[in-house]
């Protein structure tokens, strides 16, 4: 599901620049109920792509991206918290990993979630052969 934190844009808008933006393999639904967009997708690893992307601007809007649950509808309309997005630049080799990077994070706020594709990544720190 998604959800704009301030502001609006038309349903034809939003379907629009999501399809242009994922690029899905499959199809994928959409459907609008007051404030909230709802995604069903037919192709499973579409859908996790979009969740490991998370947030993301439209239009100068930030665009929520979650799993649907029964706490948000119940709780519709009282966003407390917004995700924030944080670039982490010169970060130590020995502190880049789960931990360490739990640690510089938690100085700005509780961490909800890394990005997968920086738990994925190999290449980061060139090795001496490959410089």
């Amino acid at each position: 599901m998604g959800k704009y934190h301030c502001g609006k844009l038309s349903f034809s808008m939003v379907k629009s620049m999501v399809e242009k933006k994922w690029k899905l393999k499959r199809v994928m639904e959409m459907m609008l109920d007051g404030d909230f967009f709802y995604f069903d997708f037919s192709e499973f690893e579409d859908r996790e792509a979009i969740l490991d992307d998370g947030a993301f601007h439209m239009l100068g809007k930030l665009f929520i991206i979650s799993l649907w649950s029964r706490d948000i509808e119940d709780n519709r309309g009282q966003i407390s918290k917004i995700p924030l997005w944080v670039n982490l630049y010169r970060v130590l080799k020995y502190i880049w990993n789960s931990d360490g990077l739990s640690f510089i994070v938690n100085m700005v706020g509780k961490p909800l979630f890394i990005w997968i594709k920086i738990l994925k990544a190999r290449n980061f720190f060139p090795t001496q052969e490959s410089a």
